[in-house]
């Protein structure tokens, strides 16, 4: 098998597929880059240099494989391909990053991996299609399992089939690049140290070996360095090393002509470059590590042959010359320095109307001020997950020539299905069944538990568009006033929402919750209502107008963390059956919350300084965006009075048994 894989990236802080919760940034950064730097560039004696800056690249070299480790988003590398981490149906918009890409790079990557894959794949297997829109030729798809200590071994050895099977596919393609993210150390877990060994390990593998160089002199560019040095840089090699040296092995000579040879060796690299048709050349900093080379020197003499080049070669195809500073050098920050020194000298020819250069902004952190800027500023597009429409279209041009039915229901995949199980199960507490004013007549059923028959997706066009128009207030009013409190850390509550803590520890939580934003406290919540309303509710949504006047915080749009309360309000109190039920999980965005110990009936959600719902004494913007009840209540329960709040996303069909 022919190896063609020239360079791998392997990018240690790309976004990674199954990172759904924010984190600390600079944590992050500085724990990648204490578990990659290590695995990539090997063990050395050395204190490792201060972190690199944003024009600053760490690399190492596997046999004839560049691996470099660099920050940024996978789907902007201009590579050969890309490898995605995402579920087994192969739904792309499983995971912010997955759903980034396939936004960027078009639909027509999701309707490949359904004519090519309609049945998924499986743990370990490789999902190839186009680029699409991206800057590469092909996309790896796989998926990996949640990490636990119990079953590492079996996970990583997963993660490492997968990579492996990419880069023997990216060889039978002859593929020069290749771009994939910090695999797994995002939701799925994994530690960054596993994941970099498991990637140097495949790389490693699939390089296979070259034949040690026995003798110096042995191909054109070492005779023409001891030409250029002298005979005496021969005469040494004989008496010091007569066996020769094997791959790997570094060995230093005294000074022979070294000015010449390195001007000769640099301009002959560019001129062979030249003629094989490169555009882009890596030069390292020749000489100044084990060799002892003095900086300046090297520097001077790399640079001058640089130049001295492109003089004599004005038509040359090479556009490109990028100088690499090892960042693991001891000496690192004064090698840049000069090298830098020495870059900065040269004076480019003028050119008239010469487009400047601008970097692209980093993304901003999730959480922070511009973050929410630009979550407000975001098209609205339809989800990815979607199927009654294209997922990631614009909604309103897909409302132009949509059907008129109101709304779809749509079965869900068996991971989405399987954790909505979940969620009624784990939130279920036969203790409290039949307890409460609102759940009398429960008990005369005998039953203790439910059983789900079916899950279904609610795709209604006009109530989704209404719902993300009200979020993203949210996120404008939170970059304005700043990030809601969560609802963990308001004084006396139970602590986070029991649904969003299942969630975020299930394997298929990622590709759940990838719409879903906690940073403006939005969450999923049960909805129980009764039979004859619910395609009412399907249609126009959670109408705070028609809920009771007499309920506990006033009329408004009522949720629960549990499937026991929602399971009160399916049936009404002198009529309750053993019957097939309906009940709904909803989205609910609650911004910032009121939380109350007692019960107090409101219009709408109350001001933030007197808790009054009519105050006219403060500005709109004081007032609190939801109520929860909190107290000494079987059940916490969640209310917001504007039905643009909440969107009904799965409806659950189910059983008492």
């Amino acid at each position: 098998m022919a190896r063609r894989l020239v360079r791998c990236t392997s990018a240690g802080n790309l976004l990674d597929a199954d990172d759904t919760e924010p984190a600390s940034l600079q944590a992050g950064e500085q724990d990648m880059q204490n578990s990659f730097l290590p695995g990539l560039l090997g063990r050395r004696k050395l204190q490792l240099p201060e972190t690199p800056t944003k024009s600053q690249e760490c690399k190492a070299r596997i046999g004839r494989v560049t691996v470099k480790l660099k920050k940024g988003l996978v789907y902007d590398e201009e590579v050969d391909a890309i490898v995605n981490s995402t579920s087994q149906t192969l739904t792309l918009g499983a995971g912010n990053a997955s759903r980034a890409m396939l936004q960027k790079a078009g639909s027509s990557i999701q309707d490949e991996c359904n004519r090519k894959y309609p049945k998924g794949i499986q743990f370990g297997e490789v999902a190839e299609t186009g680029g699409g829109n991206l800057y590469c030729g092909y996309i790896f798809h796989g998926c990996l399992k949640y990490w636990t200590t119990e079953e590492s071994n079996d996970v990583e050895q997963i993660l490492t089939d997968f990579v492996t099977l990419c880069l023997e596919r990216g060889d039978e393609l002859h593929i020069n690049s290749m771009a994939i993210p910090a695999l797994g150390t995002g939701f799925l877990n994994f530690p960054a140290k596993n994941v970099v060994r498991r990637l140097v390990q495949c790389v490693d593998v699939i390089v296979g070996t070259v034949p040690p160089l026995k003798e110096p002199g042995t191909n054109q560019t070492s005779k023409e360095i001891i030409r250029a040095a002298g005979s005496g840089l021969e005469a040494e090699f004989a008496e010091k090393y007569p066996p020769g040296i094997d791959i790997g092995d570094v060995i230093s000579t005294d000074s022979h002509a070294i000015r010449n040879a390195l001007t000769l060796l640099v301009q002959m690299c560019l001129n062979k470059l030249e003629d094989d048709g490169h555009k882009t050349v890596a030069i390292p900093t020749l000489g100044v590590g084990d060799f002892k080379y003095p900086v300046r020197m090297s520097a001077a003499t790399i640079v001058s042959a640089i130049k001295d080049f492109c003089r004599a070669n004005q038509c040359s195809d090479i556009s490109t010359i990028i100088i690499v500073v090892d960042i693991a050098d001891y000496d690192f920050s004064n090698i840049w320095k000069v090298f830098e020194a020495e870059v900065v000298k040269i004076t480019p020819p003028k050119m008239k109307n010469a487009a400047p250069i601008i970097l692209p902004k980093p993304p901003p952190t999730r959480g922070s001020r511009d973050w929410f800027s630009l979550m407000y500023e975001e098209e609205l597009c339809v989800p990815s997950y979607w199927t009654t429409y294209t997922g990631g279209e614009n909604i309103k041009v897909c409302k132009r020539k949509r059907n008129r039915r109101p709304y779809r229901l749509v079965a869900v995949d068996e991971a989405t299905r399987n954790l909505v199980v979940k969620l009624v199960e784990d939130t279920w507490d036969y203790r409290h069944v039949g307890h409460g004013n609102d759940a009398k007549g429960l008990d005369q059923l005998m039953y203790r538990k439910i059983r789900v028959t079916k899950v279904e997706r609610v795709e209604n066009l006009d109530l989704y568009e209404s719902y993300v128009q009200e979020r993203q207030r949210f996120f404008d009013k939170a970059r304005t006033r700043g990030r809601p409190t969560p609802i963990a850390n308001i004084a006396k509550s139970s602590g986070n929402i029991k649904t969003s803590t299942i969630i975020s520890s299930h394997k298929s939580g990622a590709g759940f919750t990838s719409d879903i934003y906690p940073e403006i406290n939005e969450h999923f919540v049960f909805h129980g209502t009764l039979a004859d309303t619910m395609d009412s509710v399907l249609t126009q949504g959670l109408d705070c107008r028609m809920s009771r006047g007499t309920a506990m915080f006033g009329q408004g749009a009522y949720g629960a963390e549990s499937s026991t309360k929602a399971d009160q309000y399916v049936d009404r109190k002198e009529n309750r059956q053993k019957i097939p039920h309906q009940m709904l999980l909803v989205r609910m965005c609650l911004g910032d919350i009121c939380l109350y110990d007692l019960p107090v009936a409101h219009r709408r959600a109350p001001c933030k300084r007197c808790r009054n719902d009519n105050c006219k004494a403060h500005k709109p913007k004081d007032f609190y965006d939801s109520v929860v009840g909190d107290g000494k209540w079987l059940f916490r329960e969640f209310i917001v009075y504007d039905k643009r709040q909440a969107y009904p996303e799965y409806l659950i069909t189910y059983e008492r048994v």
